[in-house]
């Protein structure tokens, strides 16, 4: 039997819906190497946030005071 001349049945496979060619399969290998720094970079950025927050609370001096209401401390 004579193969397609499209290129067969490999290429078919590579274009078949849900396939990955060389191309896309470099692609998703790169977006997932970048998606795994991103969860690394917020995960710093939330114990950064934490520290900075622990921080606040321990040294802030101010205040909320609703409208109406006069800070005894100042």
């Amino acid at each position: 039997a004579a193969e397609p001349a499209q290129g067969g049945p490999r290429r078919a496979a590579q274009r078949a819906p849900g396939g990955v060619g060389g191309a896309e399969r470099a692609e998703l290998c790169r977006l997932r190497s970048e998606v795994e720094e991103l969860r690394r970079a917020n995960e710093v950025l939330k114990a950064a946030s934490a520290i900075f927050a622990a921080d606040l609370r321990t040294t802030s001096k101010v205040v909320y005071n609703s409208p109406g209401r006069q800070d005894r401390s100042a």
